[in-house]
């Protein structure tokens, strides 16, 4: 019995170390979650062995959720298609659930002569539900989609009725959700809904922690609202919280983005007093929003600084050198950037290649993007996504060629490439300005297909459609 038990941690172990090592590699991305569900089954399974009885518990469903959503976040996934195991693996520890809480319920009744099962059912139940709450805010991030927000809302309100404890993760979870789709969308209910949720979680008991403050700092400084990230930043020191390293990666992008190089300093000067130390995302960021906004002096200032520090660049700096490159319509400069990166050792992955794409395509060599993909990133082992054949798609659209975009999104649903919003909006916004030049039918009818195909993937109708319908 102890050896089967050793068996199935092993190959916990095991999934738990490909879900790791992903990373940017997609090509075994549906195998994974597969693998993951199969798990699931095999483990119940082998339990039965032992006991006939014995079920998958929930404790052992969390960090087999918890791998999904990871996947989830590495490849941005959140389509309906691309979450069937996730819905699968929710579907399977329903009954787990139920048991678990009925279980807790008995339990914490008689917490004296039980302390250790209630602690046990609690953790595994907490778990659950973070990794859970989590994912629906990530979806609602992702999709734009306000009704992913309010199942994470029926989430806290199942632990609610269940008498489940609610911690500050969960908060957490609603809160940056909705600040998030504040951010989106610049609607002030969002942000309003996340504030209302920062006072249900303090009358609770539960204080704002660094997560908390970082998320509202995070927001204000990408809608660029200085007052209130200033404000919050105080509010966080005055709480007697400390800045994180993502809270000064917020300040550094913003004031990078306006080239104010003093507040900078000063922020990089208030790092090392924390004892954070800088490294080379932080360059990284700093060199990004400069370059962004055409402060090319000041990168050099900061690249100077780079160099003195000893930090060499990694695969962010080179792709931020080679979107230089392409922005200054310079596509033999990015080339040889992109070269330059591979010569140091340095691997580029699918962003950098995405934005060679996007160049050749704006460059009107649409032969040498499709060469670049089949050929260069077929031989460095890099799988295009959704949004490498964006560009080729969006030139088509430009030169009216709609059969080519239907024919090349059927050829990446082929290569088990899914389509996301942006996709399905190229293809709509094509078939609609050939019915409005032909008035045939048959791209209107196309038109409400894509639009049926889309909304049954998960993804939502934006305003991109509603304008153009």
């Amino acid at each position: 019995m102890y050896a089967l038990f050793e068996q199935m941690e092993d190959s916990r172990r095991q999934l738990e170390n490909r879900v790791d090592k992903l990373g940017n590699d997609l090509l075994l991305t549906k195998a994974l979650k597969r693998d993951v569900v199969a798990f699931a089954h095999t483990y119940e399974n082998k339990m039965r062995l032992i006991d006939p009885y014995l079920k998958v518990s929930l404790g052992d469903y969390g960090p087999l959720l918890m791998m999904l959503r990871r996947i989830a976040e590495c490849t941005n996934d959140y389509s309906d298609e691309g979450l069937q195991e996730w819905d699968t693996l929710i579907s399977l520890s329903e009954s787990s659930l139920r048991a678990s809480i009925i279980d807790f319920r008995l339990s914490n009744r008689h917490r004296q002569e039980n302390s250790k099962r209630t602690s046990n059912r609690l953790k595994s139940l907490s778990v659950y539900y973070t990794t859970r709450i989590a994912m629906q805010a990530n979806k609602c991030v992702r999709r734009n989609a306000f009704d992913d927000m309010k199942q994470a809302e029926a989430l806290i309100q199942e632990m609610k009725d269940n008498y489940i404890p609610i911690n500050i993760q969960h908060y957490n979870s609603i809160i940056h959700g909705y600040l998030s789709l504040y951010e989106r969308l610049n609607r002030n209910e969002y942000l309003d809904a996340a504030k209302k949720w920062m006072t249900d979680m303090e009358s609770a008991g539960l204080k704002p922690d660094t997560v908390t403050y970082t998320s509202l700092i995070e927001c204000f400084a990408k809608m660029n609202q200085e007052t209130r990230m200033i404000e919050w930043i105080n509010k966080m020191k005055e709480a007697g919280i400390k800045p994180n390293d993502v809270t000064y990666l917020a300040m550094l992008s913003y004031y990078s983005r306006l080239g104010r190089l003093d507040d900078i300093a000063s922020a990089m000067k208030e790092m090392s007093d924390q004892g954070i130390a800088l490294d080379i995302k932080h360059y990284n960021t700093i060199c990004d929003g400069l370059r962004n906004n055409n402060m090319h002096d000041k990168v050099a200032i900061i690249e100077g600084m780079m160099t003195k520090q000893g930090i060499q660049g990694n695969v962010v700096s080179w792709t931020n050198k080679v979107k230089k490159a392409i922005k200054g319509a310079d596509m033999r400069l990015a080339e040889n950037m992109f070269q330059n990166m591979i010569d140091k050792g340095i691997h580029p992955n699918v962003i950098t290649c995405n934005i060679l794409v996007n160049g050749y395509c704006k460059a009107n060599q649409i032969d040498q993007a499709r060469k670049f993909i089949n050929n260069r990133m077929a031989k460095l082992g890099i799988r295009p996504n959704a949004a490498t054949y964006g560009p080729i798609l969006t030139w088509m659209k430009d030169h009216g060629d709609v059969d080519g975009i239907d024919r090349q999104i059927q050829s990446m649903k082929d290569a088990g490439i899914t389509p996301h919003d942006y996709i399905y909006g190229i293809a709509f916004q094509a078939n609609l300005t050939a019915y409005d030049q032909s008035n045939d039918e048959k791209y209107f009818d196309k038109c409400r297909s894509i639009v049926v195909e889309m909304e049954s993937a998960g993804w939502k109708r934006t305003s991109l459609f509603t304008h153009h319908w």
